[in-house]
């Protein structure tokens, strides 16, 4: 997101970040506060509960 916008951008690397964070490496987003932030930001969006991406390990 370039400040408050929303772009393309965002959308392929969402999974991604998600992924990371719940399963390959959870202590990475703590050691990189802006992308940390930026993923905060992006779960805010309403968008982003709608698009329902669930749990990639169960």
């Amino acid at each position: 997101m370039f400040g408050s916008g929303y772009s393309l951008a965002d959308i392929p690397v969402a999974p991604f970040v998600q992924r990371i964070g719940e399963e390959i490496a959870p202590e990475a987003l703590a050691a990189r506060p802006k992308t940390a932030a930026w993923w905060n930001a992006l779960q805010r969006r309403p968008a982003y509960a709608r698009a329902d991406f669930g749990a990639f390990v169960e």
